[in-house]
C-alpha cells in the first residue's frame, strides 16, 4: 500500500469514526429527559367527559361527509398509544375496547421491561447482527418510557441469570459486555455485574444443577394498567374519543370511488356493553359512527376482529393465530421467597430471577417484581379455547379476559388451581428457590396467541424476528392490522402503524399528509392527572372522593375495575378486598347512579372474580 493510499485510508477511517461519534451524540441528545414537552396546566388537569357524553359525541360528531379519520379497535397500550400518536399529528381519532382499558395482555402480563441483554444474547447465539438492531430498539424504548412516564417505571430491578455450564456462562458474559457498551448510546450507563459460582451455591443450595456463575442485569418494570389509563387521558386531552366497554359488533364498508375524498369508508356499529351489565332483559344501546380508516390493535384477538371486515371470513382469508394458551403467574409477598439474600447487589423486593433446569427441559421459570411489595412466580402454560362464534369473539376484543372461572363467568380464563401451583413451585425448587406455599395470594393469567407456521402465512416470520407485524396496503384498503407487539415497543409500533396509514396513498392524499404534524411521541409526556400526585394525595381523600377520582379521572365503570386494575387488592390482598366489596359497591352506586339490581350484580361479579383468582372457598 502506497503512502497516498495509506493517507487516504486513514482519513476515511477518521471521518467514519467522527461521523459515528457525531451521530451517537446527536441521538443521545434527542433522548435526554429535558427534551420532553411540557403540557399547559389545562391539559395536565384535563377532566375526561362522562361516558354518555362520549357516546353522544361519537354518534353526533361523525357523518358520511365528516367522519373520524381513524377508529382504533383495542384498549391495550398499543391501541391507546396509536390513538395518542394519531391525535397528536392532527387526526380525528376514536378508540374503543370491548373490555376495560388494559384488561388484556397489557395489564395482566409480567411488567418486566428488559433492555438489550436478551437480544444481544440471541445475536451471539445465532450469529445474526439484525438482533443488535432489536437490542438498540429495546434500550431506546426503555429510555423513552423513563422519560415520558417516570412515575410508573422502576429502573432499579436486578435480574439474576445463572448458568450451569462454562460455555453458556462465557456467552452470558460476552452478552453482558456488549449490552453494557451499547447502553450509553441510548440512555444512561447500565452495567451488568458477575456472580461467582460459590456465591450461587450459598444462595441456592438446593439447586439440581450446579451453577458455575451468573450475570446480574439491570432491568425495569412498567405498570401496564397505569400506562393505559395515562394514555387514554392523554388521547382525550388531545381531542380523541376514548371508550372502554364499547364492543364493535359490525363493520360495513362504503363504496367510495374517490379514495382520498375525505368521506367515510366504513360504518361501524358499536354497543355500550356497560349499560346492560346485570340487566339481562335490557337491550344494549348501540351507536353508529363513520370513519375513514380502522386500525386493528386487538392483541390476542386480532384475527377475530379482522373477520368482522367484509370479505375476511376465516374461510376466505387464512388466520395467523393457530390457537391460544393461558399463561399463569402466582402472586405472593416478596418476603415469602425463602432465599438467603447472600448475593451482593441482588436483594430486596426489586430482584428478579430468570432460571432453567434440566429437569424441566430447560424451560424458563421467572421471579418478577410486581406491585404492592409482591412478586410474580411462573409461568405455567395451559391450552385455552376461545368461543368459535364471531359474536363471542367480538365480545372479548382487546384481550379482555379476566381471571373468572369458566363456570362463574361463562368462558373467561380460570384462576389458580393446585396443578398450577405445584408446577410452578416444583420448577422453582429445581432451580434452588424454596417457596412458602401457604403464603401464595392469588393467580393472574393472560391469554397468549400461538401463531401458525410461517410457511402457511409467510409474513409471520416478521413477528418472530421483529416481535410484531403491521399489515397495511394491498387488500387492506383503509385498514391496518397489528400482530404481536409488547409493552416496551408499543410506542414504536404505534408510530409505524400511523406512518403506514398515512403514507399508503389510499386513505389520505399527499396534501392532507403534508398538513399533519410529524410524530412527536418520543418527547410527549403522559397525562396522569391526580394519579401522578402519589400516595400522599390519595391518603388525604375520603373513601367517596377516592372512588370519585377513579371513576371520573381513571375510567373505572365497574367494581371489578377498581379492585383488579385501578388498584390490585384483588390479587395482593384478596381477603381485605372481599371485606371491602360491599362498601366499594355502595360508593360506586352513589357515584354512578346504579340501581340496586346493578349494584348487587356488580358485587357478585367482583366476588366471583376474587374467589376464582385466589381459589378461596
Amino acid at each position: 500500500m502506497g503512502r497516498y493510499t495509506r493517507r487516504f485510508t486513514l482519513r476515511v477511517g477518521v471521518g467514519a469514526v467522527a461521523f459515528a461519534c457525531a451521530w451517537a451524540v446527536c441521538h443521545r441528545w434527542n433522548l435526554r429527559r429535558s427534551g420532553v414537552i411540557s403540557f399547559p396546566e389545562e391539559v395536565v388537569h384535563f377532566q375526561p367527559l362522562p361516558r354518555d357524553l362520549k357516546l353522544r359525541q361519537m354518534k353526533e360528531s361523525s357523518s358520511f361527509e365528516n367522519p373520524f379519520d381513524a377508529l382504533i379497535i383495542g384498549g391495550g397500550v398499543t391501541g391507546l398509544y396509536t390513538a395518542v400518536d394519531a391525535a397528536k399529528r392532527g387526526l380525528r381519532v376514536a378508540v374503543v375496547g370491548a373490555g376495560d382499558f388494559a384488561s388484556g395482555y397489557s395489564g395482566t402480563s409480567p411488567p418486566l421491561l428488559p433492555g438489550a441483554f436478551p437480544y444481544v444474547q440471541r445475536a451471539l447465539r445465532q450469529r445474526d447482527a439484525k438482533w443488535l438492531r432489536r437490542a438498540a430498539e429495546a434500550w431506546e424504548a426503555r429510555t423513552i418510557w423513563s422519560n415520558v412516564a417516570p412515575s410508573i417505571v422502576n429502573n432499579n430491578v436486578r435480574t439474576l441469570v445463572p448458568s450451569a455450564h462454562a460455555m453458556e456462562f462465557m456467552e452470558l458474559a460476552a452478552t453482558a459486555v456488549v449490552a453494557t457498551l451499547l447502553s450509553p448510546f441510548f440512555g444512561p450507563w447500565r452495567s451488568c455485574s458477575f456472580v461467582r459460582g460459590k456465591h450461587l451455591l450459598e444462595e441456592f443450595p438446593g439447586a439440581e444443577d450446579k451453577a458455575v456463575g451468573a450475570i446480574i442485569v439491570r432491568d425495569a418494570t412498567v405498570d401496564g394498567a397505569a400506562a393505559a389509563i395515562a394514555l387514554a387521558r392523554t388521547a382525550d386531552a388531545l381531542g380523541a374519543v376514548t371508550l372502554n366497554y364499547a364492543q364493535v359488533e359490525r363493520i360495513t364498508e362504503i363504496d367510495n370511488e374517490s379514495t382520498s375524498s375525505g368521506r367515510a369508508n366504513f360504518v361501524v356499529t358499536i354497543s355500550d356493553v356497560n349499560a346492560c351489565c346485570g340487566l339481562g332483559d335490557v337491550a344494549t344501546s348501540k351507536v353508529e359512527m363513520y370513519t375513514r380508516s380502522i386500525v386493528n390493535c386487538a392483541g390476542a384477538l386480532v384475527d377475530e376482529v379482522k373477520q368482522l371486515f367484509p370479505g375476511n371470513s376465516s374461510d376466505n382469508v387464512p388466520t395467523a393465530v393457530e390457537r391460544h394458551q393461558l399463561s399463569s403467574y402466582l402472586v405472593m409477598p416478596a418476603t415469602a421467597l425463602l432465599t438467603g439474600e447472600r448475593i451482593t447487589g441482588w436483594a430486596g423486593s426489586a430482584r428478579a430471577l430468570m432460571a432453567s433446569s434440566t429437569s424441566y427441559a430447560f424451560s424458563s421459570v421467572m421471579i418478577v417484581p410486581w406491585f404492592d411489595e409482591c412478586v410474580l412466580l411462573g409461568p405455567s402454560v395451559a391450552p385455552f379455547s376461545l368461543s368459535p362464534t364471531r359474536a363471542a369473539a367480538a365480545a372479548t376484543i382487546s384481550g379482555a379476559v379476566p381471571m373468572h372461572s369458566l363456570q362463574a363467568s361463562g368462558g373467561h380464563a380460570s384462576g389458580a388451581d393446585d396443578s398450577t401451583c405445584e408446577r410452578i413451585c416444583a420448577a422453582l425448587k429445581a432451580s434452588g428457590v424454596e417457596v412458602d406455599k401457604g403464603r401464595i395470594l392469588s393467580c393472574i393469567s393472560t391469554v397468549v396467541p400461538v401463531l401458525r407456521d410461517p410457511s402457511s402465512v409467510p409474513w409471520l416470520s416478521n413477528v418472530l424476528s421483529e416481535g410484531y407485524h403491521i399489515a397495511a396496503g394491498g387488500e387492506n384498503r383503509h385498514r391496518v392490522h397489528i400482530y404481536g407487539g409488547s409493552l416496551g415497543l408499543a410506542r414504536l409500533i404505534a408510530e409505524k402503524a400511523v406512518d403506514k396509514l398515512l403514507n399508503n396513498g389510499i386513505t389520505f392524499n399527499v396534501e392532507e399528509v403534508k398538513r399533519l404534524r410529524p410524530c412527536e411521541t418520543k418527547w410527549l409526556p403522559l397525562v396522569f392527572g391526580s394519579a401522578g400526585a402519589g400516595m400522599d394525595y390519595y391518603d388525604s381523600l375520603s373513601p367517596l372522593e377516592r372512588v370519585r377520582t377513579l371513576v371520573r379521572e381513571q375510567y373505572a365503570v365497574r367494581l371489578v375495575d377498581v379492585v383488579s386494575r385501578r388498584t390490585r387488592i384483588a390479587y395482593s390482598s384478596p381477603a381485605e378486598a372481599l371485606a371491602a366489596l360491599p362498601a366499594l359497591a355502595e360508593l360506586m352506586r352513589v357515584e354512578l347512579g346504579w340501581s340496586s339490581r346493578r349494584a348487587k350484580w356488580e358485587l357478585e361479579e367482583a366476588r366471583s372474580f376474587i374467589l376464582a383468582a385466589t381459589a378461596l372457598t
